[in-house]
């Protein structure tokens, strides 16, 4: 380019001249669902575990988390806890990534579809105090099912792995 003027085919994510590109809103976001996906994967995994251990074990709902707890524990040591902690990060990150980044385009498309009595006359650039009820289910209902939509197979795996007992390869599950 010539007399300091940026070039066109600078690809994304690279430096320009004057420096590093700044994030775009949008990437913001999707970063920030990643990271609070993979935040909210460990730190319930645990718990998540236990629990499905429970589900799918025939007798042992009646028996109590601290039981169930100890043998797990004694079956594959703390690192037991975290069994299908990959499967569950894999399917978790993407699913918050997508959360977080579909919810604006979804709460305009709810905004644009409902009529103007259950939005409250709200328009996109309200803040979020002042859009109706229903404009939120919508758009909330909206994200999560597509965002389930996509990652749905990588949760039944990621529940398989969790309460399955020995090694499984991909495959197996």
């Amino acid at each position: 380019a010539a007399g300091g003027e940026a070039r066109d085919d600078v690809s994304a994510g690279s430096s320009s001249p004057r420096g590093p590109r700044a994030l775009t809103a949008g990437e913001i976001t999707t970063i920030s669902g990643s990271v609070s996906g993979l935040a909210a994967t460990m730190a319930k995994q645990p718990i998540q575990r236990l629990k499905w251990i429970r589900q799918v074990t025939p007798g042992t709902t009646t028996v109590p988390y601290v039981h169930v707890l100890r043998e797990t524990i004694k079956e594959g040591g703390a690192l037991g806890l975290f069994r299908g902690s990959f499967a569950a990060v894999c399917r978790n990150v993407p699913h918050s990534a997508l959360v977080y980044s579909i919810y604006p385009s979804a709460e305009r498309l709810a905004l644009a579809a409902l009529p103007a009595s259950s939005s409250s006359g709200s328009s996109p650039s309200l803040p979020a105090s002042k859009q109706s009820f229903s404009t939120r289910f919508v758009a909330g209902y909206m994200t999560l099912f597509s965002a389930t939509l996509v990652t749905h197979p990588l949760d039944t795996m990621r529940v398989r792995i969790s309460v399955t007992h020995g090694h499984l390869s991909v495959p197996q599950v």
